[in-house]
């Protein structure tokens, strides 16, 4: 069985290390930061194919409006032509002056227009897919925001219950323990280990050599030998 002051360290050492996995829990909400840069720009992504694709739809439409605007003066003029009301030669030539123009525009606007129906589908479809992708992004920043407001809270109570606990506790223990403990937590963030009941390091695995669990057993303070951190061990009571 460990010693009394060993086992006030080791009470120590847990609380230490829960206080260690709150604050890499609180790293890991860092996290959001990522999923909301990833949101923004999948958001950009969007919105930029988005214009592409309602530029040249809205450049397709006009033409196509163009085209019908042209068809309904060609059919004004062959009524004009063919009613017999228009006999002037000059206007004839006029109205037929008119309607070559308006033949070649329609026809110069037709490839443009068979053009755009290459040219738009796609668009479309990288800009419905890219909405897909920002809808995705943002919903899963959203999630996260949810998860991590409930998860600051937790952490925050229960960071503020153990950081109470620890003064009271340190000043149970030795100078000497404790500043040795310390010192190893600064450098390695985790001061102590257990033994495990194969009698390895529970923190780096190292098998520990019998004549330390000897030295273990009566209650002496050991460093292991892998990792450097002190060893605990109650004999089976872990």
């Amino acid at each position: 069985m460990a010693s009394a002051e060993l086992m006030r360290l080791h009470k120590l050492h847990e609380i230490d290390r829960a206080i260690l996995q709150i604050r890499k829990r609180a790293a890991a909400m860092e996290e959001g930061v990522k999923l909301q840069s990833l949101a923004e720009k999948a958001k950009a992504v969007f919105a930029e194919a988005n214009a592409k694709y309602h530029e040249k739809h809205g450049e397709q439409r006009d033409l196509e409006l163009t085209n019908q605007q042209i068809a309904d003066k060609l059919l004004s003029i062959e009524k004009q032509l063919f009613s017999g009301k228009v006999t002037n030669p000059k206007e004839i030539e006029a109205l037929e002056h008119q309607k070559s123009g308006l033949i070649a525009n329609q026809a110069t606007n037709e490839e443009r227009i068979l053009a755009f129906w290459d040219e738009v589908p796609p668009l479309k479809a990288t800009a419905e897919e890219a909405k897909k992708q920002a809808e995705a992004a943002i919903r899963k920043f959203t999630d996260w925001k949810t998860m991590a407001a409930t998860q600051k809270t937790e952490l925050e109570m229960r960071f503020k219950e153990l950081s109470s606990q620890r003064p009271a506790l340190a000043k149970t223990i030795g100078p000497a323990l404790i500043g040795r403990y310390d010192a190893i937590r600064a450098k390695s963030q985790v001061g102590m280990a257990d033994v495990t009941h194969d009698k390895t390091c529970e923190e780096c695995g190292s098998t520990i050599p019998e004549m330390v669990m000897v030295q273990l057993i009566d209650d002496k303070v050991v460093i292991c030998e892998g990792c450097s951190r002190i060893l605990y061990y109650t004999g089976g009571v872990i």
